[in-house]
């Protein structure tokens, strides 16, 4: 991310970054990799808050849209790991994910 900016400083000269997105990001990023061993791209998509109003509204139909899509993609992430475990491939499943699939396997 310092990387990042230094190129942004050092195209522009002098430059006024506001870096609460990249902070944002950043913290996505970690929370991401530590719960589900996977980037912010797969698993971090913009997530809205629970919205008060039901109207159909074009802001709450993006709200909806984006919930099926976060929804969708940890569900992909899930099965991707469940059937890893279930076939015994190697990897690095010390999240919390595999933990969480490591709980259930020796609970069955």
């Amino acid at each position: 991310m310092v990387s990042k900016w230094e190129k942004i400083v050092s195209e522009k000269g002098s430059y006024e970054l506001d870096l609460w997105p990249n902070l944002e990001t950043l913290t996505s990023d970690a929370l991401s990799r530590a719960a589900f061993g996977s980037n912010y791209e797969e698993v971090m998509k913009p997530f809205p808050l629970p919205g008060a109003s039901y109207l159909p509204t074009k802001s709450n139909r993006r709200v909806k849209e984006i919930a099926r899509e976060v929804r969708s993609s940890l569900e992909g992430i899930i099965s991707q790991r469940l059937k890893a475990i279930e076939a015994k491939e190697a990897g690095n499943h010390d999240d919390l994910l595999g933990s969480i699939t490591r709980i259930q396997f020796k609970g069955n």
